[in-house]
């Protein structure tokens, strides 16, 4: 699953220097990734975006596909300022639904 941000110019410099932590917060419970779980760590996308390729564990997924609220955060060691972004999930759910049906079938 790749996860786009957009980001541009000394912001995009400091999120590829400095993400260390990444992070969903779905309906208010926090998902700190694993190691395991992340595929390719934070990188150059496009002129503008940043993005980073995750294959998420059961539990990430159950949450996903129940979700309302969805929330990434690129987070630096300190973990005290993140880039990132808010989603209303609840509008996209079915779309993230079939695609997760998709993938497991193949």
């Amino acid at each position: 699953m790749l996860i786009l941000y957009n980001a541009s110019g000394e912001y995009k410099k400091d999120v590829l220097n400095w993400t260390k932590i990444y992070r969903l917060d779905i309906d208010g419970k926090e998902y700190t990734l694993s190691n395991n779980e992340i595929v390719e760590p934070v990188h150059v996308t496009g002129d503008d975006y940043v993005g980073i390729v995750i294959h998420p564990i059961d539990p990430l997924i159950r949450a996903l596909s129940d979700a309302q609220v969805v929330v990434f955060e690129m987070l630096p060691p300190s973990a005290m300022t993140y880039a990132g972004w808010h989603s209303d999930f609840a509008s996209g759910r079915d779309k993230y639904i079939e695609f997760e049906r998709t993938c497991h079938v193949n």
